[in-house]
């Protein structure tokens, strides 16, 4: 038997045959209404899946956006050193604090430097 997941239909006739068989031994009563519940929570699940995933992936993108404009803007100024890059958020513009300053590595000290 070929079941085609692209296709709901085929999902919803696997999933209630399979049931079916598993729940034979429940009462003609229950079953029906069972299976109802079952097929209600399990739709519900997938479509909860899909819209997570599909924030992750936005999130997943964005990231790389703000990951993408800080690396181009790192490239620029090592291209033109006189040149600073202008933060492209609030969060990347925050001012450290003198204390953590004089424990910043070369890296941190680059990027504070594209900061100002």
């Amino acid at each position: 038997m070929s079941i085609n997941f692209d296709n709901k239909e085929s999902r919803v006739d696997y999933l209630t045959g399979k049931f079916t068989d598993l729940l034979d031994g429940i009462n003609g009563s229950y079953g029906q209404a069972l299976i109802d519940e079952l097929m209600n929570r399990l739709d519900q699940t997938i479509i909860d899946f899909n819209d997570e995933v599909e924030q992750m992936m936005d999130e997943l993108k964005g990231n790389g956006d703000k990951r993408s404009q800080l690396l181009h803007s790192i490239i620029s100024s090592e291209k033109n050193p006189g040149v600073a890059a202008k933060p492209s958020t609030e969060e990347e513009s925050v001012e450290p604090s003198s204390e953590s300053t004089a424990e910043l590595s070369d890296w941190e000290k680059r990027l504070e430097a594209l900061d100002k």
